[in-house]
């Protein structure tokens, strides 16, 4: 992944937007930040769920059988916003640790449901409270009123994000799915 050690000024961007007319220095100066400050809070979450020996996805999974107590794992996968096979896999790890459980649907005996067992509760009731202090720790840095804004601006951009074409830069639809399933997989 590329570090930005040292973000580019505003006033270097400015100069080159003269070079460069389509760039507009501040939508650059925020892209660049976020980028940057992205990748520091991926890897701060993925400490913090390896130091209570989970990966994004296994706590995801935990997370959303924890609230709903069953679900399939294509719905598991979509909520965890990895793949299917990635999610098997999830499935698999859990189900092997004890925490989860494969069941027949009772509506559809052709579907299987994913349900957390008792050992699964137990062990995200056990990781949730010094979790979620971890991550109060971490956004300690913003009072109550910009953190409601930084997510309103988040979701602002993620709409806009939404709405763009599939490929950018050359690369065609399959290698945009390629690098989205590469960054899910290491959920």
């Amino acid at each position: 992944m590329t570090q930005f050690k040292d973000l580019p000024k505003y006033e270097l961007l400015r100069e080159t937007a003269v070079c460069y007319p389509e760039l507009q220095p501040r939508a650059v100066e925020a892209w660049v930040a976020m980028i940057r400050i992205g990748g520091e809070v991926i890897g701060a979450g993925e400490s913090l769920l390896a130091e209570r020996g989970l990966s994004r996805g296994r706590f995801a999974t935990l997370m959303l059988l924890h609230c709903r107590g069953a679900a399939s794992p294509s719905d598991i996968a979509d909520c965890a916003g990895v793949t299917r096979a990635s999610m098997t896999s999830i499935i698999d790890a859990l189900e092997g640790d004890g925490f989860v459980v494969r069941e027949p649907s009772t509506e559809d005996r052709r579907m299987q449901l994913i349900r957390i067992t008792d050992t699964g509760q137990t062990h995200i009731d056990g990781i949730l409270p010094g979790y979620f202090s971890s991550v109060a720790d971490l956004m300690s840095g913003l009072d109550e009123s910009e953190q409601a804004e930084l997510s309103r601006l988040l979701m602002k951009l993620r709409e806009t994000v939404g709405r763009q074409p599939t490929t950018h830069g050359g690369a065609d639809a399959d290698q945009n799915e390629q690098l989205a399933d590469t960054g899910r997989k290491q959920a």
